[in-house]
């Protein structure tokens, strides 16, 4: 076993100077645009999206300004990143920061709607950063001094925190933003329909509730129904009035009614409790009419969902969504490959996966084509499945959008040109892979029609349209191409169906290619809501949002002529020159690494801390009793980290340490840790994970003292529980001796071992306003804890029985409490304990 794990250490020193020596000069090739209220750190390569971002900060500052109430003096910095398939942003009030990753999100599973993803990223993260330092008086004097945690309006719950950034990025155009998509009216008009709005706890704390992040959801309609019924200036007025409040960072969150409240009712009258049952009634009264024109063929459990529709010989395929909840806050996806037979009226489960989809299905010789995500989200991999000898195999992985395979099974797919905007087109064929070209729009589906190609594509700025691709020059012609996103296409013969939101709601229409007419689904007063859809033997089948989950439905295939809206010019040109700007350009590391001199916790909670402006650095100072603790991290050489702090009361000397974690593969992670003294150990982790279960084992040796430590660790789902199983056999090598509910000593040679079952007891979903508490659900387990220190020749058991819950508190704070009873020979014992998962 030692020589194994000897091994292992030998081949650190062979892959990691490999591995550092790339990351050292990409560290080093950061650069930097500066302005007097920005400056953008970006990587080389990345200077046009870097001077897009910066253009549309610069031009909507003074917008969000205005809506947020914020008037003081504060420099922004902003970090751009590619990280592939992955896109998402981010916003720190603390340390005035913005991460923003340059991958154009899929219409549907985000939600969104946008003309342009980083217009609407880099409003909505912006306006995070200005409502939340909006501080005024005595409260602008204790940010000054003690840092931006004292600012009032960091201190508000999360739907308000994310409604009003999504309200914001929904008034830069009619056409973007989660405001003007359609998706989210449709699942406001379903829940209200239903009887089935949240509450407002449950609108803010994350528990078991579909959608996921509801809390943009719910803010950002509520922000659009304030705006409406009060007008946006008293949103103004209510953040300038909030940001008075010098009192609410140390009690305003436990208890609302000393903060957003009272501000509340200085400015409208009303506490926000009031205000959102207001909404809920008025959304009620909206909607009281709403429903789904159709018969449900396939319903879902809470959470569920289906998507990538598609239709061959008499049998719909389709991905089916199932939502696990195993433990507390422990909510997981499972992803159904479904055939359902239209003769039988029957499902049948292909293939279950525990990774996410990406894209839609594709049906050509018998075989189902479609992609999903890998471990990291910024891959895809593309898979078929023989319907002939159900057997599935792995194509190819690639950071593509979408694809399409011809009759001869050749391959091709486009993914994302990262030298300027637009798509680069490859083809795949025997395992080969050739680039044809790149597009000038962004391509995010295709399909081949004849001797074309169907896409749905965007400019820079503009909608998603369809278009025809010429695969010979790359050419596009518009199909079907106005000023609103469509998108999510099917094509059955000359058919297209695709979805849209010319009505505010996402509607299917059909277009017929070789008539070049279009149509819309209508079924009585009432339109489809679809997601996709198709027709066969005279009925639309079409997917679409519910109360609580996402099915499949049918119904008579009615329709009518509508025309096709009508294009409008867009304002396409980002230039930096048209702003009269002073713009500066610098070395990013350098002018990071100043960031350490601007620490952004002062005196409270840490005398010191701070971060150089892309995270690879950071420290902390505190008092003790000895004098000053300090803590300094540095991942500069990445996939090293170092560390030098303040020893622990045992040692005399500061202690260094230096860490090493390396993913070979998304099964094997390698690591390394020593303090370069007493422990250098290096490890090594193989996970196996399926669907439901996870086996992971790690092996690690302390190459001083020749210590040896092997882990076994694995977990089987149920649907609304689980089964764990933790173990470990050691030699020479320290261990905490985990007994629940029992304190022993450490030791050093062994064995140990747990066993619980987990699951869900009860169902809450309440809570309190004042003070601010909210239960999610409650679980409970059984488990038999055990250890053997064999050079005591000692061993010790127990078992017993204990509850944790999910709770939510103080307005942003998630965390489980555990109480348990523990009994170990005659001995009975109580015990509490505690994870706390997150702030905001």
């Amino acid at each position: 076993m030692k020589r194994i794990l000897f091994l292992f250490f030998y081949l650190f020193l062979i892959i990691i100077p490999v591995s550092s020596i790339g990351l050292a000069t990409s560290i080093s090739d950061w650069k930097t645009y500066e302005t007097d209220d920005f400056i953008i750190f970006y990587p080389q390569g990345y200077e046009a999206q870097a001077k897009e971002t910066l253009y549309y900060l610069s031009k909507y500052k003074s917008k969000v300004d205005t809506l947020t109430g914020n008037d003081n003096k504060i420099k922004t910095r902003i970090v751009i990143q590619d990280s592939g398939l992955l896109t998402d942003g981010e916003a720190d009030p603390i340390s005035v920061k913005i991460s923003i990753f340059t991958c154009n999100p899929e219409l549907f599973s985000n939600m969104i709607s946008y003309d342009s993803w980083l217009r609407l990223v880099s409003v909505h993260e912006y306006t995070h950063i200005s409502q939340m330092t909006n501080s005024s008086g005595t409260a602008s004097s204790l940010t000054k001094i003690f840092g931006n945690y004292f600012s009032p309006n960091i201190h508000i719950p999360l739907w308000m925190m994310e409604g009003i950034t999504v309200y914001s990025e929904s008034q830069v155009s009619p056409y973007e933003g989660r405001l003007n998509g359609g998706y989210f009216d449709t699942f406001i008009a379903s829940k209200a329909a239903e009887g089935k709005l949240p509450s407002i706890l449950e609108a803010n704390y994350g528990h078991n509730h579909f959608p996921f992040g509801q809390y943009y959801l719910y803010g950002g309609e509520f922000f659009k129904y304030l705006a409406a019924t009060y007008g946006e200036e008293k949103i103004t007025q209510f953040f300038n009035e909030y940001g008075s409040y010098y009192w609410t960072p140390i009690i305003g969150d436990f208890f609302p009614a000393l903060g957003i409240d009272k501000a509340a009712k200085k400015i409208y009258g009303k506490t926000f409790p009031q205000l959102f049952e207001e909404w809920q009634l008025n959304e009620t009264n909206k909607y009281k009419d709403w429903k789904i024109s159709g018969t449900a063929v396939v319903k879902n459990k809470l959470g569920g969902s289906i998507y990538g529709l598609n239709y061959a010989k008499k049998k719909l395929y389709y991905f089916k969504v199932k939502r696990i909840t195993p433990g507390p806050f422990r909510y997981f996806e499972l992803y159904n490959l479904v055939e359902y037979d239209l003769q039988n009226n029957k499902e049948r489960i292909l293939k279950t996966f525990s990774e996410p989809w990406n894209g839609m299905i594709q049906i050509v010789n018998n075989k189902l084509y479609f992609s999903l995500l890998d471990k990291s989200g910024e891959n895809a991999i593309l898979h078929s499945y023989d319907l002939k000898t159900n057997q599935i195999q792995k194509i190819l992985k690639d950071d593509f959008n979408d694809f399409t395979v011809l009759d001869d099974e050749i391959i091709i797919y486009a993914k994302k040109n990262k030298d300027k905007y637009g798509s680069e087109i490859w083809k795949y064929s025997n395992k080969d892979k050739q680039k044809i070209g790149i597009t000038l729009e962004l391509i995010s589906e295709m399909k081949s029609y004849q001797d074309k190609f169907i896409v749905v594509s965007k400019e820079a700025v503009g909608s998603y349209g369809i278009k025809y691709l010429n695969i010979d020059d790359l050419s596009l012609e518009a199909i079907i191409d106005t000023p609103y996103a469509e998108a999510n296409m099917n094509l059955i013969g000359d058919k297209l169906y695709y979805n849209s939101n010319y009505q505010g709601f996402t509607t299917t229409y059909q277009y017929d290619l070789y008539k070049k007419k279009l149509v819309e689904f209508t079924d009585g007063n009432n339109s489809i809501r679809g997601i996709q859809a198709l027709d066969y033997k005279d009925n639309l089948y079409f997917t679409s949002i519910s109360a609580e989950e996402i099915n499949l439905y049918k119904t008579p295939l009615n329709y009518e002529p509508v025309p096709i809206p009508k294009t409008e010019n867009v304002e396409s040109d980002v230039d930096l020159a048209d702003l009269d700007i002073e713009i500066k350009e610098g070395n990013g590391l350098s002018k990071s690494l100043s960031y350490l001199l601007k620490p952004n916790i002062r005196l409270f909670p840490s005398l010191l801390a701070g971060q150089d402006a892309l995270g690879l650095n950071s420290y902390s100072i505190d008092y003790s009793d000895d004098g000053l603790d300090y803590y300094f991290n540095s991942q500069m050489l990445l996939p090293f980290t170092i560390s030098h702090a303040t020893p622990d009361d045992d040692d005399e000397e500061r202690e260094t340490k230096l860490d090493l974690f390396l993913p070979l593969s998304s099964n094997v992670i390698l690591d390394y840790n020593t303090n370069f003294s007493e422990d250098a150990i290096p490890g090594i982790r193989f996970l196996l994970p399926s669907v439901r279960q996870n086996l992971a084992l790690y092996l690690q040796t302390n190459v001083n003292s020749d210590g040896v430590n092997s882990e076994l660790n694995y977990s089987y789902l149920f649907d609304n529980s689980s089964i764990i199983f933790q173990g470990s056999k050691f030699e020479d090598f320290e261990k905490d001796a985990d007994i629940r509910g029992f304190d022993f000593d450490d030791f050093d040679n062994g064995y140990q071992g747990s066993l619980e079952y987990l699951y869900k007891l009860a169902e809450i979903k309440k809570g309190l306003w004042n003070p601010n508490i909210f239960i999610g659900d409650i679980y409970a387990s059984v488990f038999v804890d055990y250890f053997n220190d064999t050079d005591l020749d000692n061993e010790e058991s127990a078992y017993g029985y204990e509850l944790s819950f999910e709770i939510g508190m103080a307005q942003q704070i998630h965390f489980v409490p555990m109480i348990g009873v523990a009994v170990s020979d005659d001995d009975t014992e109580k015990y509490l304990g505690f994870k706390i998962l997150g702030f905001f």
